[in-house]
This record gives C-alpha cells, sequence and structure tokens, in this order.
C-alpha cells in the first residue's frame, strides 16, 4: 500500500482541542527485549516476550521501539532532539504507535539501558520496562495518520506525549552515532483533528 494523501505523519500537533482521549493500558512487564537491524526504521529492540497494550477494547501487541533523531513530530513548531516510538500491530493488522518526544536534559537512566544494549550490536538482549521511557504527565496528543517510514501507509493511530522526556547530549551523540539521523519532515495536517487530554 502507498502513501495515502491527507493522511501522512509527521505533523505539527497545535492547535489540538482539549477533550478525551483513548486509555492506554499498557502490560510491559517483565519486558525482555533483542536488538534488530535492516528494517525501515533501522536498529530497534523488538520484544522476545510477549507485551501488550488494551486500548478500545482491543489487544495490541507491542511490535518495536526504535528511535527518531531529529523528533519527527513538533508542538508549536520547536523540534525537539529525539523521538521513540512504540509499535504496536493488532492481529487484524490494526497499528497504533506510541510517541515520545526526547529533549536536551539530564541524563536518562532508561536511555542508558537501551544504548547499552544497542552497543552490543545485533542480537544482543536486555531486560527493562519500557514504561520507563514514558514522561510522568499522562496528557497526550492523539490522531489518525501514516507511518513514518517507507512506504508511509496507514491508517495509523497516532499518540503523542505533550511532555518530553529528557536525555543528555552525551546520551543524544551516542544514539545518534548507532542509529544515525533519520525523520521524516512534518507533513501537510490538512483538516485533521488532533484531541489534547489525560
Amino acid at each position: 500500500m502507498s502513501e495515502a494523501p491527507g493522511m501522512q505523519s509527521p505533523i505539527e500537533l497545535r492547535p489540538a482541542v482539549e477533550g478525551t482521549v483513548d486509555a492506554m493500558d499498557l502490560r510491559y512487564d517483565g519486558g525482555r527485549f533483542s536488538v534488530v537491524s535492516g528494517g525501515p526504521a533501522g536498529i530497534a529492540l523488538q520484544p522476545v516476550t510477549s507485551l501488550w497494550m488494551a486500548k478500545n477494547y482491543r489487544r495490541y501487541e507491542l511490535n518495536d521501539i526504535h528511535f527518531h533523531l531529529p523528533a519527527e513530530h513538533t508542538v508549536d513548531n520547536v523540534e525537539n532532539a529525539g523521538e521513540v516510538h512504540f509499535v504496536h500491530v493488532t492481529s487484524a493488522g490494526l497499528i497504533a504507535v506510541v510517541g515520545v518526544l526526547i529533549a536536551e536534559g539530564g541524563s536518562s537512566r532508561a536511555l542508558e539501558e537501551v544504548l547499552a544494549a544497542y552497543g552490543a550490536g545485533r542480537g544482543a538482549q536486555t531486560t527493562f520496562d519500557p514504561r520507563s521511557l514514558l514522561p510522568r504527565s499522562p496528557r497526550r496528543f492523539q490522531y489518525d495518520g501514516s507511518r513514518t517510514t517507507p512506504p508511509y501507509d496507514g491508517v495509523v493511530a497516532w499518540t503523542v506525549f505533550e511532555s518530553p522526556i529528557e536525555a543528555s547530549s552525551d546520551q543524544l551523540a551516542r544514539l545518534r552515532s548507532l542509529v544515525g539521523e533519520m525523520s521524516r519532515p512534518v507533513q501537510a495536517r490538512g483538516d485533521r483533528r488532533v484531541t489534547l487530554g489525560s
């Protein structure tokens, strides 16, 4: 399937309408991951154990966690240093991606675990709770869009947290040396509705 005109991601997330966003129950306990490479997102963490998210009475299996530098989505036209994507897929092929923006600041213990696994190379395994990469504030944007990697198809149910997490300049430089700079430019938003809520 090729690009869906008018439904492409990423986008500028403001203005957004205050409202009700979908509840997310993240079942990420005891997560074990293997480092994989060669996919559209380059290097990524793929679950070895079954991790999933309950949303809209559906079970979305966590397919992979990957990073983009710089960030893809913008808020008030501000481009953050990076963005992490949690890609989920149902048994019927429905896609839901949870995005977290990364700002340069203090060191991140969770990101340090990821960097250690990435540095060990393809096939390396690590155990950590992916929820440690989420911000404390539950406020998040929600909209419908597409994948941000080829072939840019969809439809993808996007959730992007309003508040970024922090990573140090050293951590960002190390991450960049491992994954490179790979981010898709902001796409036309059109008349799509973006909702912001908790």
